[in-house]
């Protein structure tokens, strides 16, 4: 048997792309929770412990949307949802890719795909965005050794920071085109501006060293793309409202 693990961008995803090889070479035997323990000890040494309840965190805190996106999918093309009988992936989380597709469609006001039109979808973002406040809060206060300091804070707490500044930005870019006045506009907008600022002016550490200019021509993350979309679109909106 062949398994191809695809990794374009090997950097941000060292980790996952250990354990997913240490589960493909031997999936009968894989113990997920010894495997990633295992490697919180080989990098943490003593202060593996700290991690390990923020890492389980960062996975828990991305929310769930649930069914619905399969059973639209199975609808749009023609076939019958209850056919597929007992799934083996009930859920879908919302990743930050998942987060960047819903700005973006949110700021053209383009026809979104079933789950990111619906009111659910937005709800369950907030509802999500104290989960991944509360995790940053942990990891600020999380104190570990020296030497451990810039891998965790570039590896594990940017994470966290990022998702719960996506999460911000996703969900006030909703109300920012969905305001009806301009008080609600403004405070959509500014909401939404802070949150791109914050990830651009943070992810500034994952640029030390020889590592310098490294979101220079970041097309995939785009932060600063939706930064000027939100601007541009301001006027617009303003003149809608009046």
């Amino acid at each position: 048997y062949y398994s191809i693990l695809n990794v374009s961008n090997v950097r941000p995803l060292h980790f996952s792309a250990w354990l997913c090889s240490k589960i493909l070479n031997d999936p009968e035997n894989a113990d997920t929770e010894k495997l990633v323990c295992g490697l919180l000890s080989e990098l943490y040494g003593e202060d593996a412990d700290k991690i390990s309840p923020l890492l389980w965190g960062y996975y828990s805190a991305i929310a769930d949307r649930g069914k619905d996106e399969i059973r639209y999918m199975c609808e749009k093309n023609e076939f019958d949802y209850n056919d597929l009988g007992e799934l083996p992936f009930p859920e879908r989380p919302i990743t930050d890719g998942v987060l960047r597709y819903a700005i973006g469609k949110s700021l053209h006001k383009k026809d979104l795909d079933y789950t990111e039109s619906t009111e659910k979808f937005g709800k369950t973002l907030e509802e999500n965005l104290p989960k991944w406040e509360a995790l940053l809060k942990r990891a600020e206060e999380t104190e570990l050794r020296e030497e451990n300091r810039l891998y965790f804070e570039q590896f594990l707490k940017f994470e966290i920071f990022y998702m719960a500044q996506m999460t911000k930005a996703a969900v006030a870019c909703r109300r920012f085109m969905d305001a009806e006045d301009e008080q609600g506009l403004d405070r959509a907008f500014d909401e939404a501006c802070a949150a791109f600022d914050a990830i651009i002016e943070k992810r500034r550490i994952l640029e030390l060293g020889e590592w310098e200019n490294w979101h220079r021509g970041d097309k995939k993350i785009d932060v600063a793309r939706w930064r000027a979309e939100i601007e541009k679109i301001y006027p617009k909106r303003k003149l809608e409202i009046k």
